[in-house]
């Protein structure tokens, strides 16, 4: 399966969701990873995922070599599962060319099956993120949405993310729903912040001196609650 991680919005934790997925993967497939984010390719630092670099913009334009190079990549990877990290830079030109040139189409007569995740943001985040599904919507089936509450519940005028427009509207398209939980700051928040500063895996957090005994404790239900999410899904 082919995992693609889009959302317009920068900075609602794109390259986070993308690390636990391949994470979560890891344990019971073989994953090939690839960062595409040309501004801040932070995926591709974390070494420990053997994430592979590959930028999909020159200057404001779309490199449509490297693009090819991608999408060759997508048919020829022999691995379960095949992660992409893509940058909000190119979030729109990388999704147009999805579509102008039938790429999804492509894949599904190849063989392989295409899950699209995308980040809901909670605070102020949460209008633009929720456009950006709406966008995808459009263009794609099967549609994995991630609700990161960091800075907030992802809510509506009251109504919970379920309860929106944008849900009922494309509900047929979303295939599942992962929950980032509002966890305290002061703890788990500080923990988890830490470990995407040092671009390491929650396996590697294990064996970290940099991490106290509660942060390990603290991290680890984080990462089983997570896994336990995913588990219903994948």
């Amino acid at each position: 399966m082919i995992h693609l991680i889009l959302q317009g919005k920068g900075g609602v934790g794109k390259t986070f969701v993308s690390s636990m997925l391949t994470q979560f993967l890891m344990t019971k497939h073989s994953v090939v990873a690839f960062d595409t984010d040309s501004v801040n390719p932070t995926f591709s630092q974390y070494e420990s995922l053997n994430v592979r670099r590959i930028d999909l913009m020159d200057g404001s334009k779309i490199n449509e070599r490297n693009l090819d190079v991608l999408i060759e990549a997508f048919l020829t990877e022999e691995a379960d599962h095949l992660v992409v990290d893509n940058g909000a830079s190119s979030f729109v030109p990388f999704s147009n060319y999805l579509v102008e040139n039938e790429v999804i189409e492509m894949l599904k007569e190849a063989g392989k099956d295409i899950m699209v995740h995308t980040v809901l943001e909670g605070g102020q985040g949460m209008n633009d993120t929720l456009q950006g599904l709406n966008v995808l919507a459009k263009y794609f089936n099967n549609i994995f949405v991630w609700q990161n509450q960091y800075y907030g519940t992802i809510s509506y005028e009251g109504k919970s993310f379920e309860e929106t427009k944008v849900y009922k509207n494309n509900e047929e398209k979303i295939f599942g729903v992962a929950i980032i939980g509002d966890r305290s700051r002061d703890t788990f928040g500080k923990d988890i912040e830490n470990m995407l500063k040092y671009k390491i895996s929650f396996e590697e957090v294990k064996s970290d001196s940099r991490f106290p005994i509660m942060s390990k404790q603290r991290l680890n239900i984080f990462k089983k609650d997570i896994f336990g999410q995913l588990e219903n899904h994948f």
